[in-house]
């Protein structure tokens, strides 16, 4: 598999991006600052709406674990998506800087597993969409 390396904020989640009161988004807590495939950061931002414990109860119980695993279908993952515009942007960044499909899916694979060690909520999504990108990559 062929992937695009970047640098990378590496914790890119809606938490760390401030807005000024004139509307201009500051990024914060550089902390995991790296070399990385280019698809991580986009990646990262998108599954933080699913993901990230402040994020616990304001989707409306999108996604159902049906569409976790169907993360690489964004028309699937996306049905009744209470923020379908901010899924599908970061999705087309992330096709856009990387070098094709199965990185993106490799990302959303690896960044997925990582969740195992916060052991919260999500937990349950977190594992389908890691099943859902184990399985499209195989075929």
């Amino acid at each position: 598999m062929t992937v695009r390396e970047s640098m990378a904020h590496g914790d890119l989640h809606g938490l760390n991006v401030l807005v000024t009161p004139e509307g201009e988004p500051t990024l914060i807590d550089y902390g995991d600052v790296r070399r990385a495939n280019a698809a991580l950061d986009p990646v990262t931002l998108e599954l933080s709406v699913v993901y990230h414990p402040a994020m616990q109860g304001h989707l409306g119980g999108w996604p159902s674990e049906m569409q976790a695993e169907n993360w690489g279908d964004i028309d699937v993952f996306c049905s009744g998506c209470p923020v379908e515009a901010f899924v599908r942007a970061c999705r087309a960044w992330a096709v856009n800087v990387s070098a094709g499909e199965q990185e993106v899916l490799a990302t959303a694979y690896a960044y997925s597993v990582r969740q195992v060690k916060y052991g919260n909520a999500s937990l349950p999504l977190a594992l389908r969409v890691a099943a859902g990108t184990v399985d499209a990559l195989r075929h």
